[in-house]
């Protein structure tokens, strides 16, 4: 009996080792099975059923190089002057420069426009100060013009739309005694629209400052500074602010062009890139972009790494209009800084919140999204920052008054005519709101 009580004490130490080695091996086998259907790549650990596996490379191709700045503004104007030699007249095939503008680096914004060129369709001219302006601007004003500098991303730079089917200059166009200067720029955040206001504000004499602000494209890249974590085809960090206790910081990042992030980190991410991108960009996760040692290497663990940092994506995207969140405090400081800039100089001051056209049909049909996008607004508005939401308007509007443009995510003219009129009362109505009080 003893003996059979010992057999009986033992048998699920018996039991739970045979189920570990069990687990184990199918472990193994299934590892082998997922390392047999991987397939290399040059740019990740791998790719798995169309799964990048990490670690995923976001360092320069070994050998890469750009040119420098200065080049390769003298190679843009070269292009653009052989393509205006070709071109007769305005054209509807358009390049990607027609689309969104033609780029070069900047050492104060990251990037801006090439001043005074016209893309090889027609659809854009930058003028002499980078605004998208058929006309050179003076410094001084018009006789009886009220000057308006306005500031954006894309949505106020109004990728993929012909010049004149631009709301700044629809806005421009409907009021005699307006002058508005659209210095958007496809892919800012707002802080490097408050850094290219500093730069552009003393060139010009100016009545007011108008920023307008897209919630679902640009809190996301106030908290980032290397934009190919977004997918673009860039090779530079670009500077953001940082709120450090009460104050806003501006952080730069540790080389003056692409070239030298190039030289620096071809094939490879330096430890002074990986540096700064663990500080400064939410976007950066070690898990992602890092190798990992013994058991990481494992598919099984790449497989869980790409599910927690989709997961870490899925709570980041989830929480951007928190008011607590880091992004949202980063922008309102943003917000407030260009406001009290504004005011420093005796100038009115405008925030414009302005929804893409699939946030207009969220917020009408979600009661979740509605709180959600009038509580982020409400959070902006408490911070003594004017603030305009262009939502509620928009949301009344009958369909066929709004419309995109051919790549389906910026805004037709239709709709940036809506816009213009919106801003237009604001602007021209709104007396003394936004101007600073003695």
């Amino acid at each position: 009996m003893g003996k059979e009580s010992s057999k009986n004490r033992f048998s699920p130490v018996k039991y739970g080792c045979f189920s570990a080695v069990t687990v184990l091996l199918a472990l193994l086998i299934m590892e082998l099975l997922l390392r047999i259907c991987v397939m290399p790549s040059d740019r990740c650990g791998g790719t798995l059923f169309g799964i990048s596996l990490p670690p995923i490379s976001i360092a320069p191709p070994v050998d890469f190089m750009t040119e420098d700045p200065e080049t390769k503004k003298m190679k843009l104007r070269e292009r653009l002057s052989r393509s205006a030699g070709k071109a007769d007249g305005r054209t509807d095939r358009v390049s990607t420069d027609d689309q969104f503008g033609v780029f070069i680096e900047d050492e104060f914004t990251g990037y801006e426009y090439l001043e005074s060129c016209t893309t090889p369709g027609g659809w854009w001219h930058m003028n002499n100060l980078g605004a998208r302006s058929w006309s050179d601007t003076t410094r001084e004003k018009g006789s009886g013009k009220k000057r308006v500098l306005v500031f954006g991303d894309s949505f106020t730079a109004c990728s993929d739309v012909r010049q004149e089917d631009s709301w700044p200059l629809i806005m421009q166009e409907r009021n005699a005694n307006m002058e508005v200067l659209n210095f958007g720029v496809d892919g800012y955040g707002m802080g490097q629209c408050l850094l290219r206001y500093l730069k552009k504000r003393d060139l010009v004499e100016y009545d007011q400052v108008i920023l307008v602000f897209v919630p679902f494209c640009d809190l996301e890249r106030d908290i980032n500074t290397y934009r190919r974590l977004m997918g673009w085809d860039s090779w530079m960090l670009l500077p953001r602010f940082a709120a450090e206790n009460e104050r806003l910081e501006l952080i730069r990042g540790p080389y003056k062009t692409s070239r030298d992030f190039c030289i620096d980190n071809s094939g490879k991410m330096s430890a002074k890139a990986v540096a700064h991108l663990r500080k400064y960009d939410a976007l950066y996760y070690r898990t992602r972009y890092e190798p990992a040692g013994f058991p990481g290497n494992l598919i099984l663990s790449k497989l869980f790494l790409c599910m927690y940092d989709n997961g870490k994506d899925n709570s980041r995207h989830n929480h951007l209009y928190d008011p607590g969140s880091e992004a949202m405090t980063v922008s309102r400081r943003i917000f407030h800084s260009m406001f009290r800039e504004a005011a420093g100089q005796g100038k009115t001051f405008n925030l414009f919140i302005l929804p893409r056209l699939d946030d207009i049909r969220e917020y009408g049909r979600s009661l979740p999204y509605r709180k959600r996008w009038d509580g982020m607004a409400r959070s902006i508005a408490g911070d003594g920052t004017p603030c305009t939401d262009l939502m509620p308007e928009l949301s009344k509007m009958p369909g066929d008054r709004l419309d995109r443009a051919s790549d389906g995510f910026h805004n037709g003219r239709k709709t940036n005519t809506v816009i213009a009129d919106i801003i237009s009362r604001a602007v021209l109505g709104g007396g003394d709101a936004g101007r600073p009080k003695n």
